[in-house]
């Protein structure tokens, strides 16, 4: 999940760099990368990416006994986020 939220970030990020001729900030939210690149995102898009900022925090500093997500949840994650990488990289 972890890795997911980062494609997300870097996609992200290229709007970013593409929309602002500038290196993009160091920030992994990515509600705010989408905001600095000027994206027209819906509501459940948004939901989304704000959703996925918990797996870089628990990815990049890891809690003992953080509670662990569902394979359900999991593979529903996964495929929207391919779907918003596939979305933003089409940009």
């Amino acid at each position: 999940m972890f890795l997911a939220h980062l494609a997300l970030e870097k996609a992200l990020k290229a709007l970013v760099i593409n929309e602002t001729k500038a290196i993009p900030p160091r920030i992994h939210n990515l509600t705010s990368l989408a905001e600095k690149a000027k994206l027209s995102l819906d509501q459940e898009t948004l939901t989304f990416l704000s959703a996925m900022d918990h797996y870089q925090m628990a990815g990049r500093y890891p809690e003992p006994r953080s509670p662990m997500i569902s394979r359900l949840d999991a593979e529903w994650d996964l495929k929207r986020a391919e779907e918003v990488v596939k979305c933003l990289t089409s940009q």
